[in-house]
């Protein structure tokens, strides 16, 4: 799906009224109409396991509206948002792997036929599976490796075959992970954006100041990326092999003997969010932290960022916002948790009205590959707490 574009006049107009918008909340230091979007907190049961979950187990998917067709997994905190519009993509929230979900996170990228991650993650969260950590490196070489004998147990085989830097935009990694079928040697080739910039509760009173802006900026140029690797993947993708993944949902229901389990195969049976996989299904995954935060506000740009061939006025532009974000709270907790988030979204059109005033378009990202190296030390809690973190270009 193309990026829609809007006409001249309306550019103009919408150039300048978000530029008073955003000026406007600068200078109020916070967003009050963020507080009116409905759903911002949770309102129906979660799933809840601090084994899981993250952050003690609290942040858990909605009993009826997680990923529960992939065979022999009763439960993953990831929820799946489909839209109206056959032609939209589909998307998966979903908050970044622990060490015991890493073979849970792939097995779900194989059997929704997944060939484009974005990973929101910031490089100076606290490395781990413990209450208070938040992120890990859930493709080789891992920050907190599995035991090797449960690894030979996954039945996919994960290996990354180049890592690139952005040029220009710091922060911004891109990986080919290569995944292997143990069973049958099908490869897949997955594109693993990871924006490792993005704060996580960054302060009100920053909004529309100078690293506010290039953070929207670059937000903006990875939505492009990620819109455009979506198509080309996804055209060039095979369907799922019936023999490798099935697409029965029921399978999924049948083998644990934890309490967790037996409420996610109960909520299996009654989500109101079809996550059933058809030959043609490739869904996009993106993941912060807790799955909601940054995630909801990537997801809500890049979906509107479709619906512009509609919008003409700040009010429709802000209309769709709120509708997509109510949309996806519907399903998920908490996405876009802040209005520093919020206000993020309407920096980032900003940006993309300015460019096409100026009849330019959003400057397209060069990756070079690199040579990880430097394995750090983080204070993180428990385990193994080292993480990748530098890079040298070849």
């Amino acid at each position: 799906m193309s990026l829609a574009t809007t006409c001249a006049n309306t550019k103009d107009s919408l150039t300048n009224d978000l530029h008073v918008l955003l000026s406007k909340w600068k200078n109020e230091q916070g967003v009050d109409t963020y507080y009116d979007i409905p759903l911002r907190s949770p309102y129906k049961e979660q799933v809840v396991t601090a084994e899981l979950n993250r952050f003690g187990g609290g942040m858990g998917a909605y009993i009826d509206a997680f990923v529960n067709d992939i065979p022999d997994l009763p439960y993953i905190n990831a929820t799946p948002f489909t839209f109206m519009n056959q032609d939209e993509f589909k998307y998966i929230g979903t908050m970044c792997p622990k060490t015991n979900t890493f073979d849970h996170f792939w097995r779900m990228v194989w059997h929704k036929n997944t060939r484009v991650v974005v990973n929101l993650t910031n490089e100076d969260d606290r490395i781990g599976s413990e209450r208070g950590d938040k992120r890990e490196r859930y493709w080789p070489p891992y920050s907190n490796a599995p035991n090797q004998k449960e690894i030979e147990k996954w039945p996919l085989a994960i290996e990354t075959v180049a890592t690139s830097a952005a040029e220009g935009m710091q922060g911004l990694f891109l990986y080919d992970v290569k995944v292997t079928h143990k069973s049958t040697g099908e490869e897949r080739l997955i594109k693993l954006y990871w924006y490792s910039a993005w704060e996580d509760f960054g302060d009100s009173t920053a909004i529309y100041d100078t690293s506010f802006r290039q953070n929207a900026m670059n937000v903006l140029r990875l939505a492009n990326e990620v819109n455009a690797a979506q198509q080309l993947l996804t055209t060039c993708a095979t369907a799922p092999n019936s023999n490798t993944a099935s697409t029965d949902p029921s399978a999924s229901t049948s083998s644990t003997t934890a309490s967790t389990a037996t409420t996610a195969s109960t909520a299996s049976t009654t989500s109101t969010t079809s996550t059933t996989s058809t030959t043609s299904d490739s869904w996009l995954i993106v993941h912060c932290s807790a799955g909601v935060g940054r995630t909801g506000t990537f997801i809500t740009l890049l979906r509107t960022l479709h619906q512009l061939h509609s919008i003409n006025t700040i009010q429709e532009l802000g209309q769709e916002v709120v509708k997509t974000i109510v949309h996806l709270r519907k399903h998920r907790l908490w996405m876009v948790k802040t209005d520093g988030e919020f206000a993020t979204i309407f920096n980032c059109f900003l940006h993309y009205f300015a460019k096409q005033e100026k009849g330019e378009e959003i400057p397209k990202l060069k990756f070079t590959s690199v040579l990880e190296q430097n394995r750090e030390s983080n204070s993180g809690v428990g385990g193994d707490t080292t993480a990748y973190k530098g890079v040298a270009f070849k």
